[in-house]
């Protein structure tokens, strides 16, 4: 991998809090006050089933430049925060977690502080 002679370093607590494309915000879940997370992802496609579609209610899958897609709807998204009522609690996909973890990594929803 070429630098192009740009100096390679560790990024700061500030500047790391702008980086996007982890999406921690979609490894996290809460639905009906219980929280979750994902345990059946290890890449992008692995995220079949992770989410019911918000129409119709079956599972969705990712397909074409990665969006999820519902077959029998015929209707496709590219962001999870679409699904956010939708987990597909039903496959193990997603594990129950409890509150603590989660606000571990969302501290600002802790209303217990």
């Amino acid at each position: 991998m070429s630098t192009n002679n740009e100096q390679v370093r560790q990024l700061n607590e500030n500047e790391l809090e702008q980086v996007n494309g982890g999406h921690k915000e979609y490894q996290y879940a809460d639905k009906n006050g219980k929280y979750y997370k994902a345990v059946g992802a290890r890449c992008a496609l692995d995220w079949n089933n992770a989410y019911l579609c918000p129409r119709c209610g079956n599972p969705v899958h990712r397909g074409m430049f990665n969006k999820f897609y519902c077959d029998p709807c015929d209707c496709n998204w590219y962001f999870e925060y679409h699904f956010a009522n939708s987990l597909n609690l039903s496959n193990g996909f997603w594990k129950e977690i409890a509150a603590e973890e989660y606000y571990r990594v969302y501290p600002e929803v802790d209303e217990s502080n």
